[in-house]
């Protein structure tokens, strides 16, 4: 037996012998040798809660359940019953999974195999393992069979250390031709030194198989590259079965190459960690070209090969394309060694307790599972063990959190002002009012102002407080560790270990208040927010008692629909007052407001660029409100907020907030690009009809929804006939097909109504002969028993032919055909999908997720009877710049959002025109671009609830009719008395620390020596000089990395030299650079803008987009581009529709003329956002001079006093004409 010291890089399993499981743990020793560690005799389990003996019995008998286990789990606040399943295989899991939880709650069953193994020994990301020596076919310098001890593998955790890992970067060379491989290049950091591998020649085949022997050979412990994950890895594996060539078996276990996810790449053994995608993350480059992103970072530039001809350039000199490709490698290889991407991950992995591979791959959920479980499983009766909640469980639609308290910062420029920071106060809060899912209770004696009730640590100390009282108490001994240490090295590793901790410990926070954690409860994140706006609010209230200002310390209401995405990935339409209703149960006090927290929602929203996004919704907040509600409708789309309610709005290339009253001047934005969404594969008819769904009740009591693999039908106690749906459909089906048309059918002409035997029935009613011949075809595609007749539709006026025992009859008269069904089945079908009556109709959720073809069927289905809809055959045809009509009118404000959402999905121009009468009308948007014709904002009567909504990150969400952009910090300004920096100091400290003990725990952040704001809400630019000197720019955007260089410097300077007290020198900077630009007299390289472009087919007028222009001509040229990478060009003509661009490519010359007038311009827009409040708006800036009018005798430029205060308004001016008018 001998003992190994292991860094774990990877974990990883693989059935053996006997149906037998085999743990891999590979890594690498404090020696620097590679080794895979093994161990049989784990098993996959999970938990079924208060499981009857009928399900006991079933699963003794399945021949994949080994046995079963009597316990006890801790759930929503009692010890309950429960079983632990242990099955055969990991992959079966899921399938128990679904049987088991339409009836039974299930726990614990989504956790990873090799996570549980972790979980269930505790071990960390540094272990001492115990065993024998083997042989095995694997690539590393051990294998090692782990001991058994006491029925356990003999494992032990160990203080993390930090072994230096061996790293290969590699990168390959192809025509552009045919795809060709002509030669691989790769490098090795070994021990610190770096070499230089010989390129990899000869035909493709041998270039690939040698390749893959190199790698067995050299058994990296991390393979990186520029782009790999995009391109060179799956370039290879397609070019090897191209060629012929042997298997790809890079893996320590000779397996190959695996996708995990949509991005990255799983080697067994290794880590492989693509420089591109760690630039990308870590700088934000505006460029992400290795070119750039080296120059940037090292200071280098890629050799001057062109890839667009990389066939002539292999013939003409092959030597200078190896030199090429392997300088690639190298600075592939020394970006993410100047990021430190390794050791931040060594380091998270230390205190999160995973393997490297997991940390790298995984979100915060992750980490903060691998802390939860552990404890959640080691807490003892009678409060445990913890049942662990499966992440992908909900038992309802969630809606959304209110955000933080913002106080409105006046115009002007501030001196000596202290930052709170208050994010710190979260860990402290959830400590010190033991907020956790096990303490919270109707009986608890710690009352949060959301209502929530917590029972005090005397009664029950939460987990969640111990695991961060344990989190504070690691980090505080590694700080001590820090300052004791007297080698740099160690300095900096204990530095990186108690960032890691803290990085940990917020993001405790930032899961609770997510909506898809597995253990958040829809109170807990409500329970802490609401904590920390009261405190921040009493605060506030105890530094102005004490006549200290607070500059800047936000509320956001609305009662419509809302566009989220569910914690499944399903995209919901949803109304905030029903969600409220829907989860009124869990509503807490907080003050006078209602609040549910709500956990696994994103809400569609648009980022600062102009992208769109989801982002996490938190809480939704019901109360009453004595503000004028206004209705602002404009024909993008309509929303119905309080006076105070901001919209979003494009100003000068920046989003800006507007109220309602300011909408008349104003254009709403729409988010018009829906990110993508997965799409379903198959819809399981039983699952869809079987989920709750408030009102819905379309049979009978005495009915029963049944179902086998084939079918779907009610059976009534009776015995009697039944109408069988078919209940799997696919995407792309022609019963897809079907079910799209009967759908659209019913929403444009059906009902649902109630009949005297307690049935509801559906009415189709049209006088178009065709629809109604249309859907009995389809239906004879889904359903099977139902008898519907063509030739039924031509009897006499007013006869009706009975169909009792099929369930339809078809009334016909001179004006309008009937079709009248009471297949409860059918029933069902439409009233669960598309609503009952005109009011209440909606479109099926699935259709966000299926073919844009069925998509068109839908909408032309819909707009057949009361609208119209021509959707043109060929894509081309639909992109042309004839204009495709479509019109339809209803009065479901819901069904309107919801085709409001297809159209935006299928990058239709549309208009929503609400009338007098409610009625929505839906049209093709126009040919004019003016927005603002017909826009309406009126004041109106209301007495109802109003709803906030808290969005994180973006703090923005949209109103589902048209999409439209609304918007709902963290920090707390506050003036010094002082005007020095040691007072200012002094006065920080003590505020901090005072209110620390009253309130709540709040971190003295900075100084702001100078401080400057135009008046608007989280806009702000401030001169630190404490803790360390640097300029700090919230709102403004000067690192857009859409915009271009010059530009983003330009408003630093001005910024500057506003900070300096100099805005006229601000002034002088914004109008030289203008006067510059328009002279040519700018270097290109900083003209240039970058946007990353998604697949060409995801813009509705491609070709119109500066950025698939780009991507185009990059293509043509030969260089290689991937959906989701920033493309970078030059504006050469902005007058063009489109404006035409030309691609920009780092080490290139550029040899085109950039639109000098158009460059001035954005400088122009740009620098105004600080100079027009002294006077110099973007037309001054543009002229060189401040442009008078007829009635100015003056120029008038206010310059905001030093204190904050508004400029004073002198009693005398000078006459001008308005005067003597």
């Amino acid at each position: 037996m001998g003992r190994w010291n292991v860094r774990l890089l990877t974990v990883t399993y693989r059935r053996v012998e006997d149906d037998k499981l085999s743990i891999e743990m590979y890594g690498q020793l404090d020696d620097g040798r590679s080794i895979v560690a093994r161990y049989i005799g784990f098993e996959p389990y999970f938990h079924l809660l208060e499981p009857d003996d009928t399900i006991l019995s079933s699963l003794k008998d399945d021949p994949n359940v080994r046995r079963i286990e009597h316990i006890s789990l801790f759930h929503r606040n009692q010890l309950r019953d429960a079983a632990k399943i242990v099955v055969r295989f990991p992959w079966l899991v899921p399938d128990f999974r679904s049987r088991l939880r339409r009836q039974f709650e299930v726990l614990a069953a989504d956790i990873p195999f090799h996570h549980r193994f972790i979980y269930d020994y505790d071990l960390g990301s540094c272990i001492q393992i115990v065993g024998e020596e083997v042989s095995g076919n694997y690539t590393t310098d051990l294998v090692i069979d782990v001991a058994n001890k006491d029925g356990r593998p003999d494992i032990s955790t160990l203080d993390p250390f930090n072994p230096t890992l061996k790293i290969m970067s590699f990168d390959i060379e192809n025509s552009v031709r045919n795809g060709n491989i002509f030669v691989i290049c790769y490098v090795i950091r070994e021990d610190g030194n770096l070499r230089e591998g010989e390129p990899i020649q000869g035909t493709e085949k041998e270039i690939i198989e040698k390749f893959t022997k190199i790698i067995q050979c050299e058994d990296p412990d991390v393979i990186t590259g520029y782009n790999i994950d995009n391109y060179d890895i799956p370039t290879v594996m397609d070019r090897a079965k191209a060629c012929g060539a042997d298997a790809c078996r890079w893996g320590r276990d000779f397996s190959e190459p695996r996708r995990s996810g949509r991005r990255n790449w799983k080697i067994d053994g290794r880590l492989v960690v693509d420089a591109w995608w760690a630039a990308k993350i870590a700088l934000r480059p505006k460029q992400e070209t290795l070119n750039h992103v080296a120059k940037l970072v090292l200071g280098e530039e890629k050799i001057d090969v062109d890839p667009s001809q990389m066939d002539e350039e292999w013939e003409r000199n092959p030597d200078r394309v190896m030199e090429y490709c392997l300088k690639d490698a190298r600075l592939a290889l020394e970006i993410l060694e100047h990021i430190d991407t390794l050791r931040r991950t060594m380091d998270l992995s230390a205190v999160s307790k995973l393997p490297m591979e997991d940390v790298l791959s995984s979100g915060n959920s992750t980490l903060i599972d691998s802390i939860l479980i552990r404890e959640a499983d080691r807490v003892p009766a009678p409060y445990g063990p913890v049942g662990v909640p499966m992440t992908s469980y909900s038992s309802g639609e969630d809606a959304p959190i209110e955000g933080g308290y913002v106080h409105t910062i006046e115009p002007g420029l501030y001196h000596w002002v202290i930052v709170l920071d208050f994010k710190s106060m979260y860990p402290s809060l959830i400590i010190s009012k033991n907020i956790c899912f096990t303490t919270l209770s109707d009986e608890g004696e710690i009352i949060a102002p959301n209502g929530a009730r917590f029972l005090s640590k005397n009664k029950r100390a939460g987990l969640l407080p111990h695991i961060l009282s344990e989190l504070m108490g690691q980090r505080d001994e590694i700080k001590k560790r820090m300052r004791a240490a007297t080698d740099p090295d160690e300095r900096q590793y204990y530095d990186g270990l108690q960032d890691a901790v803290k990085i940990l410990m917020n993001a405790f926070y930032g899961v609770f208040a997510s909506s898809f954690y597995r253990f958040t409860d829809h109170s807990i994140g409500s329970a802490i927010t609401s904590f920390a706006r009261e405190t921040v609010k009493t605060l506030i209230k105890r530094l102005e008692e004490n006549d200290h200002e607070v500059i800047y310390g936000d509320s956001v209401t609305a009662d419509r629909f809302v566009t989220l995405l569910d914690p499944e990935g399903i995209i919901r339409v949803r109304n905030i007052e029903d969600l409220f209703e829907k989860h009124i149960k869990s509503a807490k006090k907080r003050g006078d407001k209602d609040v549910i927290n709500l956990q696994g929602y994103q809400a569609l929203s648009m980022l600062p660029s102009g992208r769109s996004t989801w982002s996490a919704v938190t809480e939704i907040i019901r109360h009453r409100s004595n503000k004028k509600i206004y209705r602002v409708n404009q024909r993008l789309g309509e929303s119905r907020t309080t006076e105070d309610h901001s919209f979003l709005i494009w100003k000068n290339d920046l989003l800006k907030e507007a109220k309602p009253v300011d909408m008349l001047e104003n254009s709403m934005i729409r988010v018009d690009e829906i990110p993508p969404v997965e799409m379903i594969e198959t819809l399981d008819m039983y699952e869809l009809l079987s989920k709750p769904n408030g009102n819905f009740i379309a049979c009978a009591e005495e009915t029963t929804l049944k179902r086998d693999d084939k079918y779907v039908w009610f059976a009534d106690r009776k015995g009697g006939f039944s109408t069988k749906l078919k209940r799997f459909i696919k995407n792309g089906s022609i019963e897809l097909e079907a079910l799209c048309k009967v759908l659209s059918i019913y929403i444009s002409s059906g009902n649902t109504l109630s009949s005297n035997d307690s049935r509801n029935k559906v009415i189709i009613s049209t006088p178009d002969k065709e629809q109604l011949e249309e859907f009995y075809k389809c239906c004879e595609r889904l359903f099977v028993n139902q008898s519907l007749s063509v030739a039924e539709l031509m009897p006499s006026v007013g006869m009706m032919i009975p169909a009792e025992q099929y369930g339809s009859a078809i009334l016909h008269n001179d004006y309008v055909r009937e079709l009248r069904i009471i297949d409860q089945i059918i029933v069902a079908l439409f009233e669960r999908f598309c609503g009952a009556g005109d009011e209440e109709k909606k479109l099926p959720e699935f259709i966000f997720h299926i073919d844009e073809k069925y998509k068109k069927i839908v909408l032309e289905g819909i707009m057949r009877v009361r609208g119209s809809y021509e959707l043109s055959e060929s894509q081309s045809q639909l992109n042309s710049v004839d204009e495709i009509p479509f019109r339809y009118e209803t009065k479901s404000l819901q069904l309107t959002c919801g085709i409001s959402l297809l159209l935006s999905q299928l990058a239709e121009r549309y208009e929503i025109v609400r009338d007098n009468n409610d009625v929505y009308h839906l049209y093709r948007a126009g040919s004019s671009n003016n927005l603002l014709v017909d826009n309406k904002v009126e004041e109106e009567e209301y007495y109802g609830y109003v709803y906030d909504l808290s969005i994180e990150k973006t703090h923005a969400f949209v109103d589902s009719c048209g999409q439209i952009l609304l918007h709902n910090t963290d920090s707390l300004f506050v003036q010094s008395p002082n005007d020095e920096l040691n007072a200012t100091v002094e006065f920080g400290t003590e505020v901090s620390e005072r209110f620390s003990k009253e309130i709540s725990a709040m971190e003295f952040e900075k100084v702001f020596e100078s401080l400057f704001s135009h008046g608007k809400k989280k806009r702000y630019v401030g001169r630190s000089v404490w803790p360390v000197e640097e300029t700090i720019v919230r709102g403004y955007e000067i690192r857009r990395t859409d915009s271009f260089e010059l530009q983003s410097r330009v408003l630093s300077d001005v910024f500057e030299k506003i900070l300096d007290g100099t805005p006229e020198e601000g002034v002088r900077v914004a109008r030289e650079t203008v006067s510059r630009v328009l002279s040519g007299d700018v270097p290109v390289e900083e003209l240039v803008i970058s946007r990353t472009c998604k697949p060409f087919s995801a813009y509705k007028d491609p070709d119109s987009q500066a950025n698939v222009q780009t991507a185009k001509k990059l293509m043509a040229l030969g260089y290689d581009f991937i959906p989701g990478m920033k493309v970078s060009w030059i504006v050469t003509d902005s007058k063009k529709t489109p404006q035409e661009v030309e691609p920009y490519i780092s080490g290139r010359p550029f040899e085109h003329k950039p639109d000098w007038q158009y460059y001035a311009s954005r400088i122009a827009q740009t620098a105004a956002r600080a100079t027009e409040v002294f006077g110099w708006g973007e037309r001054d800036l543009m002229t060189g001079s401040q442009q008078a009018t007829l009635f100015d005798t003056t120029f008038y430029s206010p310059t905001p006093s030093k204190s904050g205060e508004k400029p004073k308004k002198s009693a005398k001016k000078n006459l001008d004409l308005r005067d003597f008018m």
